[in-house]
């Protein structure tokens, strides 16, 4: 058993920003704004790559993409907003990790590598999106009990 350190979790918060200064070069700097997939998915690689900052908002996509908050409140107005988007990004990682065979790790280090402000963030998040706590969706993921996640961490 292996737990994220602080050390780890600044590992991946300086992957993703290198990351993100990755995708917004191969995707260049200047996208046209009268290509809305093109500047979409320009939105979406930025968000993907910069989950564990809990500062991530509309406005600093926005600027970082170089599109208007309004241009991008439209383009992610579909799935309910770019804030929105991005707590249900946020949390599908969180699933994601739960549902892994691979080692536990406690709900407050998840918490904190996509961006979270707590643990009691996230558990009151997860529970609004999927009528369960973290703690019981990793039991169902893992019948057998063989994996461990603490609540508190």
């Amino acid at each position: 058993f292996r737990s994220w350190t602080a050390l780890d979790a600044e590992a991946v918060a300086q992957t993703a920003t290198l990351m993100a200064q990755a995708i917004t070069a191969a995707l260049g700097h200047g996208t046209s704004l009268n290509d809305p997939a093109r500047l979409h998915q320009k939105a979406r690689l930025y968000i993907e790559a910069n989950l564990g900052n809990p500062d991530l908002s509309a406005a600093e996509v926005a600027r970082s993409i170089g599109a208007s908050r309004s241009r991008l409140f439209a383009m992610f107005q579909p799935v309910g907003g770019v804030e929105r988007f991005i707590r249900s990004a946020r949390l599908e990682r969180i699933k994601a990790a739960l549902s892994a065979p691979a080692q536990p790790h406690p709900i407050a280090v998840l918490a904190e590598a996509v961006g979270f402000r707590s643990s009691a963030q996230l558990s009151r998040l997860f529970r609004q999106h999927y009528g369960m706590t973290p703690s019981q969706f990793s039991a169902r993921a893992d019948p057998g009990g063989v994996r461990r996640i603490s609540e508190r961490a």
